[in-house]
């Protein structure tokens, strides 16, 4: 019996051990024999420093516990050798593993995006640039190279760059520092997380010594001291409009049922903020879900005035993903390569129920009738200032995700890349963040409502179907 066969008798915890045992081996003996000019810790620092077995297990186990053990193998093949990659669209899981490797130089090599290029404390002793980048601008390109060399550790630092035009290289070198920009002071998002950290305590319970005063006097604080503005910004931001866009916001999330009368969070304040990627839907699939503007996904009706249960499961899970399509990633940013509106526009959603219709209206009411309420009771000091970013959801009909609807019912992936006119690399890197995005939604549900709510069983269902749907890629 050869050795492959041997290995395909294991266990999964059997080779996982194995796995774990022959990288250990492997990253603590082999080293290359590297030009220490151009090392980023030198010739025998990348098992100097993290040489503990039970600190490389750890973080092996996480890895391997967090990621598809066929996709944690391709990783550990690099770092076995010292190369690692690192951007926005990986695992957190082996970014973190990565950035840890890269502090005790077990990683020499690692390639990565503008994901790298701000943060302190990486010992990296060259910078190489493979290409300008579509996006490339000055102050990225500055941050990327002063990660060549650290102050105290290293006398100078290299930036090496490999097909960059010289006049381009020279804008980049010589183009001044971009001037801050802050488009509006305030944002709900961080004012309920200020609350939240207040509380101290697992959203659901009492804290019985603060009062109102005392809660609300804590978080103004906060607020007057979390918005000073830098010396270098062009925006000239008085505590008069900070203090406007704090009771605009306050208000709106006692109105949400996201806040108390003592600033304390409550009901769906947890989903919200940790789906702030997704503001300002978070806000509305919240304020929804509390209205039960979301009960007609649990329902079908067969006849007009008559409710009765669904027909199958199938049908109530295709009109959830209905609405998480059209609501939760209606306002997700894509900045894809060569990618227009037309081609993600493709295939055209169906349309939302009327009830989803109406919960959307009705909280795009409540919205502005805040801000008005606002502007007669504290002026309008602070209007003009937020009045541009109100938290309003689109009324218009969602066709940008169609990609995703038909995905998410199973719909196989070579097709959906026909079917939507959209590029193999840009689906799969969209599927991949949706995938996390549904996952980190899911969890926050469950954590915030009981299991036993029908809207809870169904998120689970649905993300268990997209992430079945997502292995079986072959990418």
């Amino acid at each position: 019996m050869d050795e492959t066969d041997r290995r395909a008798e294991l266990s999964d915890f059997q080779r996982l051990k194995m796995s774990r045992r022959l990288w250990v081996q492997h990253a603590r003996t082999v080293l290359w024999p590297v030009d220490p000019a151009y090392s980023f810790r030198g010739q025998t620092a990348r098992s100097n420093e993290m040489n503990d077995v039970t600190d490389l297990n750890w973080w092996v186990t996480r890895l391997y516990r967090k990621v598809r053990k066929t996709q944690a193998d391709l990783y550990m093949r690099g770092i076995a050798r010292g190369i690692a990659m690192h951007h926005s669209g990986l695992n957190k899981a082996y970014r973190d593993m990565v950035e840890a490797f890269i502090r005790s130089g077990i990683i020499t090599v690692v390639i990565a995006t503008k994901s790298l290029a701000v943060g302190v404390n990486f010992p990296i002793r060259t910078s190489v640039f493979l290409d300008s980048g579509r996006y490339m601008d000055s102050t990225s390109f500055k941050q990327m190279c002063g990660r060549a060399g650290r102050r105290g550790f290293d006398d100078c630092g290299y930036v090496v760059t490999i097909g960059l035009h010289l006049a381009h290289l020279a804008t980049l070198v010589i183009a001044p520092a971009q001037k801050l920009n802050i488009p509006h002071g305030l944002d709900v998002n961080s004012l309920l997380r200020i609350m939240i950290m207040r509380q101290g305590k697992p959203l659901g319970t009492k804290k019985s010594i603060d009062t109102a005063t005392e809660n609300s006097s804590y978080v103004q604080n906060v607020v007057k001291r979390w918005m000073l503005v830098p010396q270098q910004s062009t925006v000239s931001l008085t505590t008069t409009g900070a203090m406007w866009g704090y009771h605009f916001f306050h208000q709106l999330l006692y109105r949400l049922k996201l806040v108390d009368g003592y600033s304390n969070p409550i009901g769906l304040a947890g989903l919200v903020s940790h789906c702030g990627e997704h503001y300002p839907a978070n806000l509305a699939f919240a304020y929804m879900l509390l209205t039960g503007s979301l009960s007609s996904v649990l329902v079908v009706d067969n006849k007009p005035g008559a409710i009765s249960s669904p027909t199958s499961n199938n049908e109530r899970l295709r009109a959830l993903s209905l609405v998480y399509v059209s609501v939760m990633s209606h306002t997700m940013k894509w900045h894809d390569h060569g990618e227009t509106d037309r081609t993600v526009a493709a295939y055209t959603l169906p349309q939302v129920p009327p009830n989803v219709q109406e919960g959307l209206a009705q909280y795009n009411r409540l919205v502005h009738s805040t801000f008005r309420d606002c502007e007669r009771v504290f002026g309008t000091s602070g209007a003009d200032m937020y009045g541009p970013y109100l938290p309003v959801m689109p009324t218009t009909q969602n066709y940008r995700n169609g990609y995703l609807y038909l995905f998410m019912n199973g719909t196989q992936y070579g097709t959906v890349v026909d079917h939507c006119q959209m590029t193999d690399k840009s689906l799969y890197a969209r599927l991949t963040r949706e995938l996390l995005f549904m996952r980190k939604v899911t969890t926050s549900l469950s954590l915030c409502l009981d299991d036993t709510d029908p809207i809870v069983a169904d998120m689970k269902v649905l993300t268990h179907a997209f992430q079945a749907n997502y292995d079986a890629i072959e990418y």
